[in-house]
């Protein structure tokens, strides 16, 4: 399940670069 966790870690980092 790697593919779902890179997902989630992708999804992550775009909320996190819009906050900043």
């Amino acid at each position: 399940m790697r593919s779902y966790e890179n997902l989630i870690t992708e999804d992550l980092i775009e909320i996190y670069n819009e906050i900043m």
